[in-house]
């Protein structure tokens, strides 16, 4: 057998021992699923005693990846399992993909059932389906969660005139998790979810849609937030979406890789939003002195000067 593609320049090979069957053509009294290795004449370039050789199980010694060995001097006489292990440190030009990748039996191989009783299968009709598993673990990452106010009209979260966006930035190219460029909200929302302050805020938004601007950056686009405060007046402050406070999180099970695919995916989260929603809306509509003693008609002892501004505030982070 042999991979349809080329790998690079330094792959060797074993069979594994899960599942082998018993081997036929054992001398009397031997039996297992190893067999001696037949001695090979240098002269001829030939294997001796190719048949009737003794047999052997397996013993307690496992390899690298766990499975059990033939005693030495003894090999499988028959395997499902071929592993194929990269041993070079430098990557080929192309490499393999999550996926992408395929395998499929080259004539030349001389790969038959066992026991042999069949021709040699080879091209497309031993083609594999595409390779499964990963090389690695999680590595997609999202490096920050900006906001943005694409009208540039108000500082104000999903504001009547606001064209609100909220970005993830993810720290590399991704596979886009199989999804296409453009998302509907309902794939947004199996895609990923927000939470403000800690808590999870599902109505962070009653109307958006996601786009892929680039393979590791997402857009969310707001188009309404009718749920959030000071929308809806009996909402939680808590639960709109604020600078800071806001941070998004990919489900657990979607597949997020990068791309071309090889790591594992993962379920990775945003830190804190930042960026802004617009430009600053606060402004000092009404500024009032009082003096609650009326002691006298001059500024003094006690006095207040009170300021009323257009919007709530974050009291300067107080």
């Amino acid at each position: 057998g042999s991979l349809a593609v080329d790998l690079g320049p330094a792959l060797t090979g074993r069979w594994l021992s899960n599942g082998s069957l018993p081997c036929s053509g054992c001398w009397n009294g031997t039996a297992g699923v190893c067999k001696k290795d037949a001695p090979y004449d240098a002269a001829t370039g030939l294997y001796l005693s190719v048949t009737q050789r003794e047999c052997a199980p397996l013993i307690a010694a496992r390899d690298v990846s766990g499975y059990a060995l033939c005693p030495e001097g003894f090999s499988l006489c028959n395997s499902k399992f071929l592993q194929v292990i990269n041993i070079a440190t430098t990557f080929s030009a192309v490499p393999p993909t999550i996926q992408g990748l395929f395998a499929e039996l080259k004539l030349d191989g001389r790969l038959r059932n066992y026991p042999a009783s069949g021709p040699i299968e080879a091209g497309t009709r031993t083609r594999s389906g595409t390779i499964t598993g990963e090389f690695g673990e999680p590595c997609v990452t999202i490096d920050a969660l900006t906001a943005a106010d694409e009208a540039g009209v108000d500082g104000a979260y999903a504001g009547a005139l606001s064209q609100d966006t909220i970005t993830l930035h993810f720290n590399q190219l991704t596979n886009q998790a199989d999804l296409p460029t453009t998302l509907t909200q309902a794939q947004v929302d199996a895609l990923l979810y927000f939470e403000c302050s800690g808590q999870p805020c599902p109505n962070f938004a009653s109307a958006y849609t996601g786009t892929w601007v680039t393979r590791g950056a997402l857009k969310i686009s707001v188009i309404s937030a009718n749920d959030v405060y000071p929308y809806k007046k009996t909402a939680d402050p808590a639960l709109t979406p604020s600078l800071g406070t806001l941070t998004a999180h990919i489900r657990p099970g979607v597949n997020l890789r990068n791309f071309p695919a090889q790591c594992q995916f993962g379920s990775p989260s945003s830190p804190n939003l930042g960026g802004s929603f617009g430009p600053s809306n606060i402004a000092i509509v009404r500024l009032e002195v009082d003096d609650p003693r009326d002691l006298d008609t001059t500024f003094g002892d006690g006095d207040t000067l009170t300021l009323t501004f257009s919007h709530d505030t974050d009291m300067a982070g107080s």
